[in-house]
């Protein structure tokens, strides 16, 4: 197995040689964000930053940060706090916190996802929070928090507040090559890639179809296809694409989780942010693996945002990656090791590919790693 840094080595050569300058920069954005930054700034350049009083005026004149309460009125930090959100987004609001704010503590993190401790403070569940904290003010630190909301006063939590931190600015302070990764920001997320070829024979895979518009997306890009099949295990989704799908010809509508593995697994419904977990999902889901769904098809394009999912479901569609070589857009941002396990994977199956890696927001969500043959 290479380790990352080879990896990240022979990705970042692999751009170079063909004069990729845009998915080299979104190489360093990604090595920066989720690796190295992260890495470094526990004690590093964040608390050097806001231990000068240059640094602490900057930062709140430019408004980097914001906690405002579901009315969208803007709050203070409180004494007391639980941060939801065991991430990137989370670990820069305690960072942010407990570098500013020294009358304010960060007392746990909840997550639906992940136990046991980060950053030095316990993991807990959501129950765990209301039995143990009930009297601290819950963060909503992800990267979009008004999907986590809803799950949050279903469960009677009214003490709540969303931190949102603004990208950009704080971005170009730490990396300054950023700025350039933005030009893509609102255009199709699958379909921009000028390198990316079609034909009017596509059938294209979505996994994770959430409400059906990058379907709508990709028929726009390729004008003419033969075959559409997508998979949406959210219950609510999967009707919502229903009805929103319902006048597209030879689609294939699928009510199940693409992984390596066929059977159930349990599912946290979250809207976008839906996903499998371990022990804590609400419900259980169908499991399949695209394989044996697709046998006999001849899959041309597979698209994948599947929040996290996406190395397992790749590794269910080994053989049609193997053999038949489709164009892949996989989203690689949800994991700090996609970035180099998703293609160090994808190479050891198809070694012929081409990668392109793109960044379509300003924030630290919608990366994709372009694969093609």
């Amino acid at each position: 197995m290479k380790s990352r840094d080879e990896i990240i080595y022979k990705l970042g050569v692999h751009f170079k040689e063909r004069g990729d300058v845009l998915s080299l920069d979104c190489l360093r954005f990604l090595c920066t964000k989720q690796l190295d930054f992260i890495e470094n700034l526990h004690g590093g350049k964040l608390s050097s930053f806001f231990q000068t009083e240059f640094g602490q005026e900057s930062f709140k004149k430019h408004q980097i940060f914001s906690l405002t309460d579901k009315n969208g009125l803007i709050h203070d930090v409180p004494p007391k706090v639980v941060i939801y959100g065991a991430g990137i987004t989370g670990f820069f609001c305690k960072s942010i916190i407990e570098s500013l704010y020294k009358n304010s503590m960060v007392m746990a993190f909840v997550d639906s996802f992940k136990t046991g401790t980060y950053f030095e403070k316990p993991i807990l569940n959501i129950e765990q929070y209301i039995q143990q904290f009930s009297d601290a003010t819950l963060i909503i630190a992800v990267a979009n928090p008004e999907k986590i909301t809803p799950f949050v006063e279903k469960n009677n939590i009214k003490n709540y507040l969303c931190f949102k931190l603004e990208f950009p600015f704080w971005f170009s302070t730490f990396s300054p090559t950023a700025s350039r990764l933005w030009e893509l920001s609102g255009k199709p997320t699958y379909f921009s890639l000028k390198e990316l070829p079609h034909s009017k024979d596509e059938i294209f895979v979505d996994c994770g179809v959430y409400d059906g518009e990058t379907i709508k997306d990709f028929i726009s890009w390729s004008g003419e296809y033969k075959k559409i099949f997508a998979f949406e295990p959210d219950p609510n989704c999967y009707q919502i694409s229903k009805q929103n799908l319902k006048d597209i010809n030879n689609l294939t509508l699928i009510e199940a989780a693409v992984s390596d593995s066929i059977g159930e697994a349990m599912f946290m419904s979250q809207g976008v942010a839906s996903k499998l977990c371990d022990s804590e999902g609400v419900f259980s889901v169908n499991l399949t693996t695209l394989d044996s769904e697709l046998a006999g098809e001849t899959v041309t394009f597979i698209k994948m945002d599947i929040e996290g999912a996406e190395l397992s479901a790749l590794k269910g569609a080994e053989t049609i990656i193997r053999e038949q070589k489709p164009k892949l857009a996989i989203c690689v941002y949800h994991k700090e090791e996609d970035i180099f396990e998703i293609p160090d994977f994808l190479w050891s199956v198809n070694p012929g590919y081409k990668f392109y890696l793109r960044q379509y927001t300003d924030t630290l969500v919608e990366t994709v790693l372009f694969a093609i043959p």
